[in-house]
């Protein structure tokens, strides 16, 4: 007999796949500024409110 495989075709070592080196900042910057900013400005005032909401909570229990 032979050493051969009965299944011809296995997929054996493929090769490693790589990704493609990382391009942020090419592509929509403008927009990405844009976006970003939009949800800083969110994500700030919400905290700020938050904060606010709490200290008057506090001060409200103290009396």
């Amino acid at each position: 007999m032979s050493d051969t495989p009965l299944i011809k075709g296995g997929r054996g070592d493929p090769p490693a796949y790589r990704h493609p080196p990382y391009q942020g900042g090419q592509g929509g910057s403008n927009l990405k500024s844009i976006f970003n900013l939009i949800i800083t400005s969110y994500l700030s005032d919400h905290l700020r409110r938050t904060r606010t909401r709490v200290i008057a909570q506090q001060v409200g229990s103290e009396d």
